[in-house]
Protein backbone atom coordinates (compact mmCIF):
# COMPACT_ATOMS: atom_id res chain seq x y z
CA UNK A 1 0.00 0.00 0.00
CA UNK A 2 1.08 3.21 -0.75
CA UNK A 3 0.81 6.40 2.42
CA UNK A 4 1.07 9.98 0.38
CA UNK A 5 2.34 13.08 2.98
CA UNK A 6 1.73 16.73 2.32
CA UNK A 7 3.75 19.30 3.71
CA UNK A 8 5.02 22.72 3.77
CA UNK A 9 3.65 22.31 -0.33
CA UNK A 10 5.29 19.03 -0.91
CA UNK A 11 4.51 15.59 -1.32
CA UNK A 12 5.96 12.58 -0.68
CA UNK A 13 4.82 8.80 -0.35
CA UNK A 14 6.11 5.92 1.18
CA UNK A 15 5.31 2.62 0.61
CA UNK A 16 4.05 -0.49 3.03
CA UNK A 17 3.98 -4.05 2.71
CA UNK A 18 1.21 -5.64 4.39
CA UNK A 19 1.25 -8.70 6.68
CA UNK A 20 -0.87 -10.45 9.39
CA UNK A 21 0.08 -11.57 12.20
CA UNK A 22 -2.24 -13.47 15.23
CA UNK A 23 -4.75 -12.62 12.89
CA UNK A 24 -4.09 -8.91 12.81
CA UNK A 25 -3.24 -7.04 9.44
CA UNK A 26 -0.09 -4.42 9.43
CA UNK A 27 1.99 -2.76 8.02
CA UNK A 28 5.77 -2.64 7.52
CA UNK A 29 8.05 0.44 6.00
CA UNK A 30 9.60 -0.74 2.23
CA UNK A 31 12.68 1.72 1.85
CA UNK A 32 12.08 3.63 -1.42
CA UNK A 33 16.31 3.37 -2.15
CA UNK A 34 18.93 1.22 -1.28
CA UNK A 35 23.06 2.41 -0.74
CA UNK A 36 25.81 1.13 -1.83
CA UNK A 37 27.50 -1.59 1.22
CA UNK A 38 30.60 0.65 2.01
CA UNK A 39 28.02 3.67 2.37
CA UNK A 40 26.23 1.59 5.04
CA UNK A 41 28.97 0.78 6.48
CA UNK A 42 30.39 4.22 6.58
CA UNK A 43 27.28 5.26 8.62
CA UNK A 44 26.89 2.62 11.37
CA UNK A 45 30.98 2.12 11.75
CA UNK A 46 32.97 4.54 14.29
CA UNK A 47 34.89 7.72 13.16
CA UNK A 48 38.49 7.79 13.71
CA UNK A 49 37.99 11.00 15.46
CA UNK A 50 35.22 13.02 16.69
CA UNK A 51 33.35 15.59 14.29
CA UNK A 52 32.41 18.82 15.27
CA UNK A 53 28.68 19.48 13.94
CA UNK A 54 26.85 22.40 14.29
CA UNK A 55 22.82 22.41 13.55
CA UNK A 56 21.91 25.98 12.78
CA UNK A 57 18.74 25.60 15.39
CA UNK A 58 20.08 28.00 18.06
CA UNK A 59 16.85 30.62 17.44
CA UNK A 60 14.06 28.41 16.02
CA UNK A 61 10.97 28.28 18.34
CA UNK A 62 10.96 24.43 18.54
CA UNK A 63 14.55 24.00 19.51
CA UNK A 64 13.69 25.91 22.53
CA UNK A 65 10.40 24.69 23.46
CA UNK A 66 11.89 21.67 23.86
CA UNK A 67 15.42 22.72 25.01
CA UNK A 68 14.17 21.40 28.78
CA UNK A 69 14.12 17.71 27.41
CA UNK A 70 17.05 17.40 24.79
CA UNK A 71 19.90 18.96 23.29
CA UNK A 72 22.00 17.42 20.38
CA UNK A 73 25.39 16.60 20.76
CA UNK A 74 28.22 19.10 19.86
CA UNK A 75 30.53 16.23 18.40
CA UNK A 76 29.64 12.85 16.29
CA UNK A 77 32.13 9.57 16.77
CA UNK A 78 30.09 8.08 13.90
CA UNK A 79 27.08 9.13 11.50
CA UNK A 80 24.97 6.63 13.74
CA UNK A 81 25.07 9.15 16.44
CA UNK A 82 24.28 12.27 13.87
CA UNK A 83 21.19 10.13 12.87
CA UNK A 84 19.94 9.60 16.31
CA UNK A 85 19.57 13.70 16.40
CA UNK A 86 18.14 13.82 13.60
CA UNK A 87 15.36 11.89 14.30
CA UNK A 88 14.54 12.82 17.36
CA UNK A 89 14.96 16.45 16.07
CA UNK A 90 12.58 15.14 13.43
CA UNK A 91 10.11 14.15 15.66
CA UNK A 92 10.08 17.28 18.06
CA UNK A 93 10.14 19.59 14.87
CA UNK A 94 7.18 17.85 13.50
CA UNK A 95 5.32 17.71 17.13
CA UNK A 96 5.93 21.25 17.96
CA UNK A 97 4.79 22.77 14.19
CA UNK A 98 1.47 20.54 14.67
CA UNK A 99 0.69 21.52 18.13
CA UNK A 100 1.24 25.29 16.74
CA UNK A 101 -1.08 24.50 13.66
CA UNK A 102 -3.77 22.74 16.00
CA UNK A 103 -3.94 25.78 17.96
CA UNK A 104 -2.49 24.57 20.86
CA UNK A 105 -0.31 26.74 23.51
CA UNK A 106 3.56 26.65 22.43
CA UNK A 107 4.63 29.83 24.75
CA UNK A 108 5.01 28.00 27.48
CA UNK A 109 7.61 25.18 28.38
CA UNK A 110 6.02 21.99 27.93
CA UNK A 111 8.13 21.23 31.02
CA UNK A 112 6.56 23.39 33.84
CA UNK A 113 4.16 20.65 34.34
CA UNK A 114 4.93 17.51 35.78
CA UNK A 115 3.38 13.84 36.21
CA UNK A 116 4.87 11.07 38.13
CA UNK A 117 7.27 11.11 40.72
CA UNK A 118 9.39 14.38 42.23
CA UNK A 119 12.58 12.77 40.87
CA UNK A 120 11.79 12.64 37.77
CA UNK A 121 13.82 15.31 35.54
CA UNK A 122 12.33 14.81 32.17
CA UNK A 123 15.84 15.09 30.56
CA UNK A 124 17.01 12.77 27.57
CA UNK A 125 20.12 11.54 28.57
CA UNK A 126 23.16 10.36 26.73
CA UNK A 127 22.48 6.64 28.09
CA UNK A 128 19.18 6.23 26.13
CA UNK A 129 20.44 8.56 23.34
CA UNK A 130 22.69 5.64 23.13
CA UNK A 131 19.98 2.71 23.22
CA UNK A 132 18.76 4.49 19.98
CA UNK A 133 22.13 5.02 18.18
CA UNK A 134 22.57 0.96 18.21
CA UNK A 135 18.75 1.00 17.09
CA UNK A 136 19.94 2.88 14.22
CA UNK A 137 22.97 1.12 13.51
CA UNK A 138 21.04 -2.22 13.90
CA UNK A 139 18.58 -1.27 11.45
CA UNK A 140 21.15 -0.19 8.93
CA UNK A 141 22.97 -3.42 9.13
CA UNK A 142 19.53 -4.77 7.94
CA UNK A 143 19.04 -2.19 5.36
CA UNK A 144 22.49 -3.04 4.07
CA UNK A 145 21.89 -6.74 3.59
CA UNK A 146 18.46 -6.77 2.03
CA UNK A 147 20.67 -4.28 -0.59
CA UNK A 148 22.96 -6.87 -1.28
CA UNK A 149 20.40 -9.22 -1.82
CA UNK A 150 19.76 -7.37 -5.30
CA UNK A 151 22.91 -7.83 -6.36
CA UNK A 152 22.44 -9.06 -9.86
CA UNK A 153 18.87 -8.22 -9.69
CA UNK A 154 16.37 -5.69 -8.21
CA UNK A 155 17.39 -4.44 -4.17
CA UNK A 156 15.09 -6.67 -1.64
CA UNK A 157 13.59 -9.00 -4.40
CA UNK A 158 14.29 -11.81 -2.18
CA UNK A 159 11.61 -10.20 0.27
CA UNK A 160 8.07 -11.47 -0.09
CA UNK A 161 5.85 -9.58 -2.61
CA UNK A 162 2.10 -8.80 -2.21
CA UNK A 163 0.16 -10.67 -4.20
CA UNK A 164 -3.47 -10.51 -2.76
CA UNK A 165 -3.05 -13.65 -0.32
CA UNK A 166 -2.16 -13.01 3.84
CA UNK A 167 1.45 -13.37 4.45
CA UNK A 168 2.20 -14.42 8.05
CA UNK A 169 4.68 -12.75 9.63
CA UNK A 170 5.77 -11.31 12.87
CA UNK A 171 6.07 -7.34 12.96
CA UNK A 172 8.98 -5.76 13.71
CA UNK A 173 7.07 -4.58 16.52
CA UNK A 174 7.37 -8.03 18.16
CA UNK A 175 10.86 -8.67 16.89
CA UNK A 176 12.85 -9.69 19.91
CA UNK A 177 15.58 -7.75 18.35
CA UNK A 178 14.12 -4.86 18.27
CA UNK A 179 13.16 -2.84 21.79
CA UNK A 180 13.20 1.07 21.15
CA UNK A 181 10.45 2.94 19.96
CA UNK A 182 10.18 6.74 19.97
CA UNK A 183 7.00 7.85 19.92
CA UNK A 184 5.76 9.71 16.95
CA UNK A 185 2.30 11.10 17.53
CA UNK A 186 0.26 11.78 20.89
CA UNK A 187 -1.35 8.92 22.80
CA UNK A 188 -2.99 8.70 25.87
CA UNK A 189 -2.64 4.97 26.73
CA UNK A 190 -3.82 2.63 30.04
CA UNK A 191 -0.83 0.93 32.73
CA UNK A 192 -0.85 -2.07 34.50
CA UNK A 193 -1.23 0.10 37.47
CA UNK A 194 -5.00 0.89 35.97
CA UNK A 195 -4.39 4.21 35.42
CA UNK A 196 -4.69 6.52 31.92
CA UNK A 197 -1.53 8.81 31.15
CA UNK A 198 -0.36 10.78 27.91
CA UNK A 199 2.68 10.11 25.78
CA UNK A 200 3.77 12.95 23.58
CA UNK A 201 6.22 12.96 20.70
CA UNK A 202 10.01 12.32 21.70
CA UNK A 203 9.10 9.86 24.29
CA UNK A 204 11.26 6.98 24.54
CA UNK A 205 9.76 3.72 25.30
CA UNK A 206 11.21 0.12 25.71
CA UNK A 207 8.96 -2.71 25.27
CA UNK A 208 9.23 -5.38 27.69
CA UNK A 209 6.11 -7.53 26.79
CA UNK A 210 6.39 -10.06 24.16
CA UNK A 211 3.39 -11.49 23.53
CA UNK A 212 -0.13 -9.21 22.54
CA UNK A 213 -3.14 -9.90 24.69
CA UNK A 214 -6.38 -9.67 24.25
CA UNK A 215 -6.33 -5.99 23.08
CA UNK A 216 -3.50 -6.57 21.36
CA UNK A 217 -1.36 -4.70 23.81
CA UNK A 218 1.73 -4.68 24.86
CA UNK A 219 3.14 -3.35 28.05
CA UNK A 220 6.40 -1.11 27.70
CA UNK A 221 8.77 0.40 30.05
CA UNK A 222 9.46 4.39 29.86
CA UNK A 223 13.73 4.90 28.74
CA UNK A 224 13.04 8.68 28.87
CA UNK A 225 9.91 10.80 28.70
CA UNK A 226 8.71 14.77 28.78
CA UNK A 227 7.39 15.48 32.72
CA UNK A 228 3.69 15.95 31.89
CA UNK A 229 4.06 12.06 30.64
CA UNK A 230 3.77 8.68 32.08
CA UNK A 231 5.59 8.97 35.16
CA UNK A 232 8.71 6.44 35.03
CA UNK A 233 7.42 4.48 37.64
CA UNK A 234 4.21 3.04 35.56
CA UNK A 235 3.84 0.33 32.88
CA UNK A 236 2.18 1.70 30.28
CA UNK A 237 0.19 -0.84 27.75
CA UNK A 238 0.62 0.11 23.86
CA UNK A 239 -1.25 -1.32 21.01
CA UNK A 240 1.26 -3.52 18.89
CA UNK A 241 -0.39 -1.42 15.97
CA UNK A 242 1.14 2.07 17.29
CA UNK A 243 4.41 0.82 17.95
CA UNK A 244 4.54 -0.72 14.38
CA UNK A 245 3.60 2.98 13.37
CA UNK A 246 6.35 4.63 15.91
CA UNK A 247 9.19 1.73 14.00
CA UNK A 248 7.94 2.35 10.18
CA UNK A 249 8.24 6.31 11.33
CA UNK A 250 11.96 5.69 12.49
CA UNK A 251 12.61 4.15 9.51
CA UNK A 252 11.48 6.66 7.42
CA UNK A 253 13.12 9.13 9.46
CA UNK A 254 16.17 7.45 9.41
CA UNK A 255 16.25 6.75 5.94
CA UNK A 256 15.62 11.14 5.11
CA UNK A 257 18.92 11.10 7.07
CA UNK A 258 20.30 9.19 4.90
CA UNK A 259 19.90 11.18 2.11
CA UNK A 260 20.71 14.22 4.18
CA UNK A 261 24.20 12.61 4.77
CA UNK A 262 24.58 11.60 0.55
CA UNK A 263 23.49 15.16 -0.75
CA UNK A 264 26.38 16.78 1.44
CA UNK A 265 28.77 14.52 -0.92
CA UNK A 266 31.02 16.88 -2.24
CA UNK A 267 29.83 19.87 -0.97
CA UNK A 268 31.96 22.40 0.50
CA UNK A 269 30.52 22.39 3.72
CA UNK A 270 30.46 18.72 4.36
CA UNK A 271 32.41 17.81 7.92
CA UNK A 272 32.23 14.27 7.31
CA UNK A 273 35.21 12.11 7.24
CA UNK A 274 36.18 9.60 4.64
CA UNK A 275 32.71 9.17 2.99
CA UNK A 276 32.21 7.06 0.44
CA UNK A 277 30.39 6.72 -2.99
CA UNK A 278 26.36 6.78 -1.64
CA UNK A 279 25.69 4.47 -4.85
CA UNK A 280 21.99 5.74 -4.20
CA UNK A 281 19.25 3.42 -6.42
CA UNK A 282 15.54 3.11 -6.66
CA UNK A 283 14.48 -0.07 -4.95
CA UNK A 284 11.26 -1.46 -7.02
CA UNK A 285 9.37 -2.74 -4.13
CA UNK A 286 9.51 0.99 -2.71
CA UNK A 287 7.88 3.09 -5.67
CA UNK A 288 4.58 4.15 -5.63
CA UNK A 289 2.94 7.06 -7.88
CA UNK A 290 1.87 9.76 -4.87
CA UNK A 291 -1.89 10.69 -4.77
CA UNK A 292 -2.18 13.87 -6.43
CA UNK A 293 -5.35 14.63 -4.87
CA UNK A 294 -4.29 14.38 -1.54
CA UNK A 295 -3.23 18.48 -1.19
CA UNK A 296 -6.64 19.01 -2.42
CA UNK A 297 -8.40 17.04 0.33
CA UNK A 298 -6.58 18.29 2.97
CA UNK A 299 -7.49 21.25 2.05
CA UNK A 300 -11.03 20.74 1.82
CA UNK A 301 -10.63 19.56 4.97
CA UNK A 302 -9.24 21.97 7.08
CA UNK A 303 -11.66 24.43 5.43
CA UNK A 304 -14.89 22.52 6.24
CA UNK A 305 -13.06 22.48 9.66
CA UNK A 306 -12.50 26.25 10.23
CA UNK A 307 -16.34 26.13 9.02
CA UNK A 308 -17.74 24.48 11.67
CA UNK A 309 -15.17 26.30 14.13
CA UNK A 310 -16.85 29.76 12.64
CA UNK A 311 -20.72 27.93 12.76
CA UNK A 312 -20.50 27.01 16.57
CA UNK A 313 -18.60 30.59 17.42
CA UNK A 314 -21.81 32.34 16.29
CA UNK A 315 -24.07 30.53 17.63
CA UNK A 316 -22.68 30.57 20.83
CA UNK A 317 -22.43 34.44 20.80
CA UNK A 318 -26.08 34.26 19.41
CA UNK A 319 -27.56 32.17 22.59
CA UNK A 320 -28.65 33.32 25.63
CA UNK A 321 -26.13 32.27 27.58
CA UNK A 322 -23.33 33.61 24.94
CA UNK A 323 -25.17 37.76 25.56
CA UNK A 324 -24.69 37.32 29.33
CA UNK A 325 -22.74 40.08 31.33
Amino acid sequence: MRRTYVYEGRTNVYVYRNYYYGGVRYYGYVPGYYYGSGFYGWAYTPWVAPVPYAWGWGAAPWYGYYGYYWTPDPVYSSAAFWMTDYIISENLRAAYEARAAGGSNVESNPGTESQGSQNDSGVLTPQVKQMIAEEVKQQLAAEQAAADQGKGGAPGATAPKDSGEKIEAVPPALDPNIKVFIVTTGLTVDTKEGQTCPLSPGDVLMRTGTTPDQEQKVTVSLASRQKADCGMDTTPRVLVANLQEMHNHFREQMDSGLRTLAAKQGTKDNPFPNQPVAGIRENPEGQAVADTSAAKDLENQKQEVQQAETEVQQASAESPAGNRN
